[in-house]
């Protein structure tokens, strides 16, 4: 069973991704080199969404993949691999003592730097959440480990207030992510949409227009010479006959 579970899912889900590498990545990190980090991820992203519709063995992996960028197609073998380091290989520590919470907390930092540094997520959002619950995660094992040695055990008082910030720990770090990506999505959202309206009343306005020109040009057919439309409302664009007799 060690060999099914521990090593045989992490080490399946890498073979049927890798041999599907050039489908699931199909260069972004190249594309970056002539285009922004934006541009290169949405064409990455486009390319891949079609290899999905042309290979469907492709679109039944997709949960392996789908939230993560292109470039980082490997991150759940690793999340998978963190997984089961964390509630598998600390059983062959031994049990109850500081070393099993001192490994726990090293290997929290490692997941940590990986995510922190790789940014793997689509949405910049969930970079910025997966990287507090690896901080939140990170702060409960080190408060397991005050609590080990024994470092709330000064007073009643101290114990109190040693458990109002573990508990803080756990809540606070959520609360300027969410302000800030409330804000930020705000701002755009209201951006796009003033940018989207004032598009789509030029759109209205441009078609309106061709409406109008084709009518008046099936009833008159000589409206359709711009010399005689010229001769007829005006040498000059804006301007009456009158207003150009007079000047």
């Amino acid at each position: 069973m060690i060999l099914v579970y521990p090593l045989g899912i992490p080490t399946m889900y890498f073979v049927l991704l890798y041999k599907k590498l050039k489908l699931i990545d199909p260069g972004q990190a190249e594309f970056e080199k002539t285009m922004s980090k934006e541009e290169a991820l949405e064409k990455a992203l486009k390319i891949r969404e079609e290899n999905e519709e042309n290979d469907p063995s492709l679109k039944a992996l997709s949960f392996l993949y789908d939230a993560y960028e292109p470039k980082r197609w490997w991150i759940e073998v690793f999340e998978t691999l963190q997984k089961l380091a964390l509630t598998g290989f600390l059983v062959f520590l031994p049990p109850g003592t500081d070393a099993q919470i001192v490994m726990s907390i090293l290997m929290c930092l490692a997941t940590t730097r990986v995510y922190s540094g790789t940014k793997p997520f689509i949405d910049p959002f969930n970079d910025k959440f997966a990287e507090v619950a690896l901080w939140q995660q990170f702060m409960t094992m080190l408060g397991a480990l005050c609590i080990k040695v024994n470092l709330d055990d000064e007073s009643l008082q101290d114990r109190g207030y040693f458990d109002m910030a573990l508990t803080a720990t756990q809540f606070l770090p959520l609360l300027p992510v969410a302000a800030g990506d409330a804000f930020v999505v705000n701002f755009k959202g209201a951006n796009a949409i003033g940018k989207k309206s004032l598009k789509s009343v030029h759109n209205e306005f441009e078609k309106e227009r061709k409406k109008e020109r084709a009518r008046i040009g099936a009833r008159h057919p000589k409206l359709r010479s711009s010399t005689w439309s010229r001769r007829r409302f005006g040498g000059r664009r804006g301007q009456s006959p009158a207003l150009q007799e007079r000047e």
